[in-house]
């Protein structure tokens, strides 16, 4: 018998090889001897006891007694096995059923081997590729933007979850995913200059990726690069304020790099993609399409294969705003706003009708009809999959359990308009997560020359917008906001002319979007007023609101030695100021914020490392995009007037990842001043501390910004302000209660319910993923089959840990792949060397750089793939095995039991391509099959627990066992067909939808067209005016006709299934 493939040493020399002696060739058929051979040299043959090895006859043999031992040339080596153990390869049934029939059954390795060969094609729908191979912790909430983004016809999702829920991380395994299925290598990261480092920091450490910053000459300088030379694991990342094209840049007299920079964007919009995928954060900065990080997102749209845009803004309100986003990520679907609204007026009744699905309490009558009034809206009308849904609904329906309500609100999904587009997470619907808020505001005292300080700003300001008739609310708020966060910073600072505030600091603290600033007329009057009046060493001795925070984190601090602590500010002047302070009362503290030469995580690193460090004091630079949860008490110093930015400050310890139960968030103000009031009236009486805001983010800023003139530009009593106040709460809270009740019944704008939760969830438990063994046995049986003359051992005790050596041939044939994709810097092996590896499907910044890690998306895999292809080798499709429920350690798998199963591959193609593998097990003694999902989980533990079952043909009723095979594949068929049905409808739909889209546009724009043409005509223009106007209506229908003409090819779904499999397991 053939030694079995060990776990610490396989080389074509581990082969035993028999003594010469008794050798001799194979006679010719006919030619007699002591016993007839039938082995001719050249005969390919296989192993009757794991059919999945075939070799060819040498032509040598020996003869023991009345036993003829024939040898036979492995891949790996040449060995003897007795002529009872061989068959030739034509003896063996060809049809799976027959040699379930026949005994004939393959090993557990054949089943791994198929498997991780399908799944490393990268094309499974699915099978979650990103799914615990990246250095981040498992949350399934962030799994759903990468199934609504895999299921997306448009290649494009807008990710719009609160704050806090990681949409960088969600971003970052969409990336991923594109690398494992389409080996894709240029990614584009647009952000706020302040988020530069942490995009560069996290795609780093948490997926593997050497990204760069750049501006706009170093992105242009790579644009023109050969695409297929960028490096497997580089990533740019760039600013919007740094990208964005100047307002002249169509001009070539503009050769700013900016404007270089849109020109070649703009040029290059109908040639190949630029980017494999472009990732826009904080993409509510692009919501204005007049703006020009507007333009820089159209721009950037045309020439990426795929765009993922992040924000925390609401998707519920704002319809143009929701609109001009959609319009990038689904340019065709949402190219006309006129459309848009129509959009939303037919998903209402998908939305109640996926809320009825999901409550038992209402009946499957209710669910049509709402179905039936969203089949009356004109976008709807002619949808199959809507036909389908209320067939199903009415035809004999399925059992009304939870399970098939379930399926049924996911089937609702998949026909909602905008599902393909938009997907949103909620923090109260991540159960993870269940952080308290302690929160505490504290008014402090001022004293008598502060109070008067802090009035006769106050009146300067409004007196200024009373002279001036002056409304802009940044102008009056900056100084207010300045002297109420510290007095003598602020003095300090005006009285030495510091009022000039650069660009990125107006974005970065007030999201101002301003190229060129200019100092503020304001601050310099208030600085000559108080010239010669305020002793701002006086008031930084006598500061009541510093000699607080003093107080309280020095107490704090010694009795909790090993915590610390994070204070915000958003006035820079306030934070060098503190930071004087403390480091002089003994309180050593490090300060954030934007412009600095150190990036902002090492500041945060420096800060989290360095026990002596004790206090962070942050700008508003670390309220988006920074984790700082393993701090669990915040200090607001200043309180921003809209309670976003509060939001967004908190959001940075409670967040994923924090390990406290509660967290303590400590608010100071100065008492008796506008800003008590606020918070006493606003932030309190909404419970806005205690209560994460969600999607009021639009809301908040308008109410602000009309209560900031209000009280700035009035002469106000504190009774008026007050007034004033309530007044904004009053519709705030209004504002919130229909926005909850929205959420309530649509939270995920239909993108993805429970559903997907409950397939990720069991993806996760039933490790649907390529794992380190899967790779080591994919790259192992390679090698023993195909690449003779190999050395692969295990040097230590870690299983996964190998020293490897490729043959000369196989090295040579390796190497070449790796220069012609451009690949030499990510493998040695093609040296021919032996190197030290590791296999680790998982990506992430590595600890052990002398070491090479194999995972998925290492080139030895995918090189492998393309010889299994080259060569044609074919795998065993039927096996037995055992599994061991307990060693297994997944108590969820079905009962002790013999199950027949059975594996097939689909694949479509039409608006999107896919591949699924199917599965289907049956216990031999029920009239039923498991589930589907249950029966891929005992598959997938088949796999990596399985063991062989040698004596599987005496065990069992053969003939029983055959046909309930074919049972399973007969189901299957049945299930491809519903599938075909399925993709067609989808397909037909989303066609249908962009066809009726495209001729609204056509007839809007000729019914313009003839409308100036026959203003022209009354007017009597020249010829000369009409031709050029009738030459734009024949261009536009030749630009119709020719997307029509796209679309049409896109009509017709095609596909295809294989079988992959079928077996027995025997679960013990």
């Amino acid at each position: 018998m053939q030694s079995q493939h060990g776990p610490i040493t396989t080389s074509s020399g581990a082969l035993p090889r028999s003594p010469a002696a008794g050798l001799r060739p194979c006679p010719p058929c006919a030619a007699g001897g002591p016993i007839m051979s039938r082995w001719q040299a050249g005969m390919p043959v296989r192993l009757l006891d794991d059919p999945g090895q075939t070799g060819v006859v040498t032509g040598l043999t020996r003869e023991r007694g009345e036993v003829q031992w024939v040898q036979v040339r492995f891949p790996a080596g040449c060995q003897y096995y007795a002529d009872y153990e061989l068959e030739t390869l034509d003896a063996a049934p060809a049809d799976p059923y027959d040699r379930v029939l026949a005994g004939r059954f393959g090993r557990t390795e054949d089943l791994r081997r198929q498997l991780t060969r399908i799944q490393l094609s990268g094309r499974l729908a699915n099978l979650i590729y990103s799914l615990d191979t990246t250095a981040t912790d498992f949350y399934a909430h962030q799994f759903k933007p990468v199934l609504s983004f895999l299921e997306s016809p448009c290649n494009g999702l807008l990710i719009a979850d609160e704050v806090g829920l990681g949409k960088t991380i969600e971003a970052g395994l969409i990336w991923t995913e594109l690398r494992a299925r389409l080996d894709a290598r240029r990614l584009l990261v647009v952000c706020p200059a302040m988020l530069r480092e942490k995009w560069r920091d996290e795609l780093r450490r948490r997926f593997g990726i050497r990204a760069e910053l750049v501006g706009a000459g170093e992105l242009l300088a790579a644009l023109r690069e050969p695409k297929d030379t960028w490096p497997a694991e580089r990533a740019l990342v760039g600013s919007l304020q740094g990208l964005r094209p100047s307002g002249d840049w169509q001009s070539t007299d503009e050769q700013g790099e900016r404007a270089q920079l849109a020109r070649l964007l703009d040029e290059q919009a109908d040639a190949e993609p630029l980017f494999d995928l472009v990732v826009i954060d904080e993409a509510h900065y692009l919501r204005n399409p007049q703006s020009l990080s507007a333009e820089l997102g159209r721009l950037l749209r045309e020439v990426s294969a795929h765009l993922v845009l992040l924000s925390a803004t609401p998707v519920n309100t704002r319809a143009d705003d929701l609109f001009e986003l959609l319009r990038l990520v689904d340019p065709e679907n949402f190219r006309y706003g006129e459309q848009f609204q129509q959009v939303l007026l037919a998903n209402r009744p998908l939305l109640r009708a996926r809320a009825c699905a999901l409550d038992l309490r209402a009946s499957l009558a209710q669910v049509v009809d709402e179905l039936r009034k969203a089949q009356a809206h004109p976008l709807l009308a002619g949808s199959r999959q809507l036909q389908d849904l209320i067939a199903a609904c009415t035809d004999g329906p399925a059992p009304d359990t939870r399970a098939t309500r379930i399926e049924l609100a996911n089937r609702i999904e998949r026909v909602n308009l905008l599902a393909h587009a938009v997907t949103r997470t909620r923090k109260a619907e991540v159960q993870e997560r269940r952080v308290v808020r302690r929160v505490r505001v504290e008014a402090v005292e001022p004293t008598d020359a502060e109070r008067a300080l802090y009035e006769s700003v106050t009146d300067a300001v409004r007196g200024y917008a009373w002279q001036r008739d002056v409304s802009d609310g940044f102008l009056l708020a900056m100084p207010q906001r300045q002297v109420s966060s510290s007095m003598a910073a602020a003095c300090t600072s005006w009285l030495g002319r510091e009022d000039a505030l650069d660009a990125e600091s107006l974005f970065e603290c007030l999201t101002l979007d301003i190229d060129r600033p200019q100092g503020s007329p304001l601050v310099r009057r208030i600085a000559e007023e108080l010239a010669g009046t305020v002793d701002t060493a006086e008031l930084a001795r006598h500061d009541s609101k510093y000699q607080r925070l003093h107080e309280v984190l020095i107490e704090y601090l010694r009795e909790h030695p090993d915590e610390k602590v994070v204070v915000f500010s958003y006035f820079r002047p306030t934070l060098h100021y503190l930071a004087r302070r403390l480091e002089h009362d003994g309180l050593s503290a490090c300060v954030l914020m934007g412009g600095m030469r150190e990036s902002k995580q090492d500041v945060i690193d420096r800060f989290r490392d360095t026990p002596q460090t004790r206090v962070l004091l942050s700008s508003e630079v670390a309220s988006e995009g920074v984790d700082l949860q393993f701090c669990r008490v915040l200090v607001n110093y200043d309180l921003p007037w809209n309670p976003m930015r509060i939001e967004q400050r908190i959001g940075r310890i409670d967040r994923l990842g924090q390990r406290a139960e509660s967290i303590f968030v400590w608010n100071l103000c100065y008492a008796g001043t506008i800003d008590e009031r606020i918070v006493r009236r606003l932030y309190e009486r909404l419970n806005l501390f205690e209560t994460a805001l969600g999607s009021l983010e639009d809301v908040l800023g308008d109410e602000i910004a009309r209560l900031t003139q209000d009280l700035l530009c009035q002469k106000l009593t504190s009774a008026e302000e007050e007034l004033r106040i309530d007044q904004t709460a009053q519709a705030i809270e209004q504002v919130r209660q229909q926005q909850d009740e929205l959420e309530r019944q649509a939270s995920t704008m239909i993108a993805h319910g429970g559903y997907i939760l409950e397939q990720v969830n069991a993806a996760h438990t039933f490790r649907k993923t390529i794992t380190a063994g899967d790779l080591a046995a994919y790259v192992r049986d390679y090698l023993e089959r195909h690449a003779p003359g190999h050395t692969l051992y295990q040097p230590g005790a870690d299983p996964f840990e190998f020293d490897l050596r490729l043959p000369p041939a196989v090295a040579v044939r390796y190497a070449n792949y790796l220069q012609v994709r451009h690949l030499l810097g990510q493998s040695r092996l093609g040296t021919g060397d032996e190197v030290r590896c590791r296999f680790e499907n998982r990506v992430g910044a590595s600890s052990h750089s002398r070491i090479e890690t194999i995972s998925q998306f290492h080139p030895l895999p995918r090189f492998i793939g393309e010889e299994l292809e080259r060569l044609e080798t074919s795998v065993w499709p039927v096996v037995a095995l055992r599994l061991d429920r307990q060693r297994s350690g997944l108590p969820s798998l079905p009962a002790p039991g013999i199950y027949a199963f059975a594996l097939l591959l689909t694949s479509f193609s039409g608006m999107r391509t896919e591949e699924e593998l199917l599965g289907l097990a049956w216990p031999v003694d029920a009239d039923a099959p498991l589930a589907t999902d249950l029966s891929m989980d005992l598959v997938n533990a088949a796999k990596h627990h399985g063991a062989d079952w040698p004596g599987v043909a005496a065990d069992v009723d053969l003939a029983g066992l055959a046909e309930r095979t074919q049972d399973c594949f007969e189901r299957l068929l049945q299930t491809y067909a519903g599938k075909r049905r399925a993709m067609e409808a989808a397909n037909h739909d989303r066609i249908r939808f962009q066809l009726d889209a495209l001729e609204n546009h056509r007839r809007r724009k000729l019914d313009q067209i003839e409308e100036r043409l026959a203003k022209l005509r009354a007017a009597g223009r020249t010829r000369r005016v009409i031709n050029a106007t009738e030459g734009q209506r024949r261009k536009l229908e030749e630009r119709i006709a020719i997307q029509r003409e796209r679309l049409n090819e896109r009509n017709g779904l095609k596909s295809d299934r294989l079988e992959v499999c079928r077996g027995l397991i025997r679960i013990e």
